[in-house]
């Protein structure tokens, strides 16, 4: 968008591709502001979260001060770091935007009970409360995040969705290949919110309705429990020899693997995990110009419609009623062309760039409220 973007943040983030303590990631220049990418856990990491802390805030003195700073941008922080941060922009006249893309984990994470989540867990409950008033802008992914920031601001007006962000153009694939044994394809990290078993159970209807399939899985490691409990499932259905988990793979991999692929599967459960958030999975998917099978639940339902941009099902369906609908689209490749249509439609309207673009720069044009601490 022409913006000059700084990113100050704690520690490495894994998986992020910036493994050096400063550089550029995304044509943004960013910068560990403890000039190291080693981070701690549990209760060891407290002192090392206020020393992030206080460095953030002698970088947002010293931008300040050389007119270099126009907008401070949060992401899904928590009160520790959030609330010292905005009260400073606040008293140098610097409007801040806070971003929530899921409900708090820490928060509503039932299989979390040691003393050091709990901490973490309550500075995120404190932020929510008492610092998303302090807002300028609140920019969340979905429905759910915005009425729940909604309510705890105080501020409707001052909350947006901005849905999530793709190239589309990266996501433009050649037709579907003509396999004479349809590709199915799961690409994610196995989450709690994924609803494999109910895949995993459709599937088996299928081999018994002598369907002909291949499933294909990518992500997450072999020795993850969840991979281990799923495989498992797979061998107890007697679905060896159609589904084969492939691992960890790079983004390039995955790419190939989309393209070879007839149907793509983002399922989901009717979790909060499931409604809060927007999955890029998904946007990604319907960009490829596939069929794809979704659930509705969150805002999917905003965005696609079943029949004409997807297939889409409800959380509560029987693997018996999923089963029947992956049926339909393995037998008639017309039909999956012209749903794969209809997707890549929907990704150009309303995950694009471009798109998103246009709505983030109508957001940072609108006058701010700064200035309310003396």
């Amino acid at each position: 968008m022409g913006h000059r973007v700084h990113i100050w943040n704690q520690h490495g983030l894994e998986g992020s591709g910036a493994e050096q303590p400063a550089g550029d990631v995304g044509g943004a220049r960013f910068e560990y502001v403890l000039g190291t990418t080693a981070r701690q856990r549990g209760f060891r990491a407290i002192g090392l979260k206020f020393r992030a802390v206080k460095r953030v805030l002698d970088h947002v003195r010293y931008a300040a001060r050389e007119e270099q700073l126009d907008w401070l941008f949060f992401n899904n922080l928590a009160f520790y770091d959030t609330f010292p941060v905005t009260r400073l922009a606040q008293k140098l006249g610097i409007p801040t935007i806070q971003c929530y893309e899921d409900e708090r984990h820490e928060v509503l994470d039932p299989n979390r009970h040691g003393l050091a989540w709990r901490v973490f867990g309550w500075n995120s409950w404190a932020a929510d409360r008492w610092c998303s008033p302090m807002a300028d802008q609140i920019w969340v992914i979905s429905s759910y995040l915005q009425e729940k920031y909604a309510r705890l601001s105080g501020h409707p007006e001052r909350v947006r969705i901005v849905p999530t962000i793709i190239d589309c153009d990266a996501w433009r694939l050649a037709p579907e290949p003509a396999h004479a044994t349809p590709v199915i394809l799961y690409s994610g990290g196995f989450g709690d919110q994924d609803d494999m078993e109910k895949l995993f159970r459709a599937l088996e209807c299928l081999k018994k309705q002598n369907v002909p399939f291949r499933m294909r899985l990518l992500g997450a490691r072999s020795e993850l429990p969840r991979v281990t409990h799923l495989r498992a499932l797979v061998a107890e259905l007697g679905l060896g020899g159609e589904v084969e988990f492939k691992g960890f793979c790079l983004a390039s991999v995955v790419k190939q693997e989309v393209a070879n692929a007839n149907v793509l599967v983002n399922l989901r459960n009717n979790s909060v995990w499931s409604r809060s958030g927007l999955s890029t999975k998904l946007s990604e998917y319907l960009a490829a110009g596939r069929a794809v099978l979704t659930t509705d639940v969150g805002d999917n339902a905003r965005y696609v419609e079943n029949g004409k941009s997807a297939l889409v099902v409800s959380p509560d369906e029987p693997p018996e009623k999923v089963a029947a609908i992956l049926r339909q689209a393995i037998e008639q490749p017309d039909w999956r062309r012209k749903l794969g249509e209809g997707a890549r439609q929907v990704a150009l309207n309303h995950f694009d760039l471009p798109v998103v673009q246009k709505l983030m720069a109508k957001a940072l044009a609108e006058p701010v409220l700064v200035g309310r601490v003396s």
